[in-house]
């Protein structure tokens, strides 16, 4: 909000007053913001700007007039004779007057923000007190301070030349101002980031029927606004040599890259949505592909973009329009393990989703050959996979890929899995003159931390030459699968902003969360980690989630009802209302919601999405969808699951359990409230 170029129409005090804001948000940017000339409209449908709108976290709201008068004639609290710098004497308004004018139309915007009110003593008020002034940098203290003891100004609301002697100066003279009311506490990010918006509602997201869906931070807002320059040559190294042919590599070279890593709730979608629409309103002829994992996250980014230039869909659905005719849905691996390889399975002590999980990262990485594959470094797996296990594991692929390969067929999708579309779309991708390669101008990626180094590929592919590829992700919520940046094939280093202010969730739901992440080893110190800043003023307080323990699936059915129905008559939506399944067979205890309007799905669908009300059920039955492993590693991606699901919570968090709690999940219990 800060960025805009000075107008070569400034005067000289007006060039001064934002040069010394500038330094005061520079020097203070979680306190201090500033906007220049926002419109605001009287109810004659008549447009004022008043000179700056500066907003203090700790004080309020300031609506300053700046004049260049070089001298003062006489004055009354009607009128005052002034000498302009080029010497002529005009009658104007008082400025206090006008000051006052365009605050108290400022203050009336403001109230038609319900979120911006609360009771104060018996009354409904705004939360922060605004406050006019005047700024007349020519004009000494001393005469300001004659004509306020003449009664013709307020004291204290007019600031004269010695104010601006200095940033630190002008910021006490701001501290100073005759307040209304102070503030008991720093208004919280979500007051601030509406005052934003009001001011500046090019800023307010918002979906196709044209509800808000949030405003941006500054850092934010910064983010979506840097420029779309193509970079110096480079090129971004690729995993496998022998994936792509030297056509296909030279295709994907040049790509500029931004990452946005952010902790859960940091308002990466956000950053996302208005980076798209920047762009789309900057170049108006680029081809812009917003993509994301799942359909559901897709269609949630969709309802946010109304703008058929950028194109919002999910990875695979991209694949699908790539294969073009040739496209069928893929067969499910565990099928073909259930029925070819369950007996080896069971006699190494592994289940099939085990061993399919192992067989998917294969794929992912391009390990095809059994000395790549037993030679590599496997993280994820815990103590339980050894070396044996691995050259069993290595016998049941080679088994599967002979099936897939040994009959002869022109239809690439006949033998294929849902881990095989990448290669397929790979394979499309680089025939000569396909109408998708190099497509697109810029590429952004939603949640990227669950996108495989074999996805990455494609999406390359996709991409110009010289386009863009903007990234948002947190590790820490990785639910399918954990790969570096580097291991995918994309310098980010020296390319990466990263977002620390968990906005979207209550303090008291992130401290609950990120306990599971702090008391893991694993989780901690990993090294692309993101650490939230919960100390900041700026995150909104509420209730403890609560931890309910029943005494078996018909209680629990009943207490969640329960509580949903409590939801449903607060006035609360039903699809603001999520029951997120671990696994599942255990959809079917819940699938009854749906006909309220609740979303009820498991982890897997659960990806960018937030709700006002969570529920996590069933954790007792956690650790028995993985009982075969006990490793530190599972357990990290265990506690990464139910944490990425505690922070789809806005408001409000009910976790539930039956008799025993697992030990994994006890490091919640003192930011917890029993139920």
């Amino acid at each position: 909000m800060n960025d805009v170029p000075l107008s070569e129409k400034q005067t000289y005090g007006e060039k001064l007053v934002e040069n010394l804001l500038q330094q005061i948000t520079r020097q203070q940017h979680t306190q201090y913001f500033f906007k220049r000339e926002p419109q605001l409209f009287d109810e004659r449908g008549r447009s004022w700007e008043p000179d700056f709108v500066v907003v203090c976290a700790q004080y309020g709201v300031i609506v300053a007039e700046v004049k260049d008068w070089i001298n003062i004639v006489s004055a009354d609290q009607d009128k005052t004779i002034i000498i302009r710098k080029d010497g002529v004497q005009e009658e104007k308004e008082n400025p206090v007057r006008t000051a006052k004018h365009y605050a108290h139309l400022l203050a009336d915007k403001f109230e038609t923000r319900a979120e911006l009110k609360h009771r104060r003593q018996q009354k409904i008020t705004l939360k922060f007190p605004w406050q006019p002034i005047v700024i007349l940098p020519n004009i000494h203290n001393r005469i300001i301070e004659k004509l306020e003891r003449s009664g013709i100004w307020p004291r204290g609301v007019v600031l004269g030349k010695e104010s601006l002697i200095d940033a630190a100066t002008f910021e006490k003279c701001l501290i100073s101002l005759p307040w209304r009311f102070r503030l008991e506490q720093s208004l919280s990010n979500s007051v601030l980031n509406t005052i934003r918006g009001v001011l500046d509602p090019s800023i307010i997201v918002t979906d196709q029927e044209g509800i808000d869906r949030g405003e941006l931070t500054l850092t934010q807002e910064s983010l979506t606004k840097e420029s779309f320059r193509v970079p110096q040559k480079q090129t971004l190294s690729l995993l496998g040599d022998d994936f792509m042919s030297e056509d296909a590599e030279a295709a994907v070279n040049n790509v500029s890259v931004r990452l946005v890593r952010g902790v859960a709730g940091s308002g990466k979608s956000l950053v996302l949505v208005r980076r798209a629409l920047y762009l789309a309103e900057q170049y108006p002829n680029a081809r812009i592909c917003v993509l994301t994992f799942n359909k559901d996250l897709a269609a949630d980014l969709r309802s946010r973009i109304s703008n058929n230039q950028i194109v919002v869909t999910n990875f695979h659905k991209l694949c699908a329009d790539a294969i073009g005719k040739q496209w069928s849905s893929p067969n499910k691996l565990e099928d073909w393990l259930q029925t070819h390889a369950v007996e080896d399975i069971h006699k190494l002590g592994l289940s099939v989703d085990f061993v399919a999980e192992e067989m998917r990262w294969r794929k992912d990485v391009g390990l095809f050959e059994a000395e790549a594959y037993l030679n590599s470094q496997r993280r994820g797996r815990g103590k339980g996979l050894t070396a044996a296990k691995r050259e069993s594991i290595n016998q049941i692929f080679d088994k599967y890929r002979l099936y897939q390969t040994k009959t002869s067929t022109t239809k690439p999708m006949a033998y294929a899995d849902w881990d095989d579309v990448p290669y397929i779309a790979t394979e499309t991708l680089t025939k000569p003159h396909h109408h998708m390669t190099g497509l697109y101008d810029a590429i952004l990626i939603d949640e990227a931390q669950d996108f495989a180094p074999s996805w990455i590929k494609v999406v390359k592919l996709l991409l110009k030459p010289d386009g863009l590829l903007f990234i948002c992700d947190d590790p820490t919520q990785s639910l399918f699968r954990y790969f570096s940046w580097s291991e995918k094939g994309v310098s980010v280093v020296g390319r990466t902003r990263v977002l620390r202010t968990p906005f979207r969730c209550t303090r008291e739901i992130t401290q609950a969360a990120y306990s599971l992440v702090d008391a893991d080893t694993i989780l901690k110190s990993a090294e692309d980690a993101t650490q939230p800043n919960l100390d900041s003023l700026e995150l909104t307080s509420g209730s403890k989630p609560c931890l309910k323990k029943v005494h078996d699936a018909e209680n629990e059915v009943a207490f969640i009802d329960r509580i949903v129905s409590q939801y449903l008559s607060a006035g609360i939506p039903g699809g603001q209302i999520a029951i997120l399944c671990h696994s599942k067979r255990i959809v079917k205890h819940w699938a009854y919601l749906r006909n309220k309007g609740c979303y009820v799905e498991t982890f897997e669908k659960m990806k960018g999405l937030e709700f006002r009300a969570v529920f996590v059920p069933h954790l007792h039955t956690l650790v028995e969808t993985h009982a075969t492993i006990s490793g530190d590693e599972e357990i990290a991606a265990t506690r990464r699951r139910i944490f990425t699901a505690m922070t789809r919570a806005r408001e409000y968090l009910n976790l539930s359990y039956q008799n025993q709690l697992p030990q994994i999940l006890e490091p919640l219990l003192p930011f917890v409230e029993p139920g």
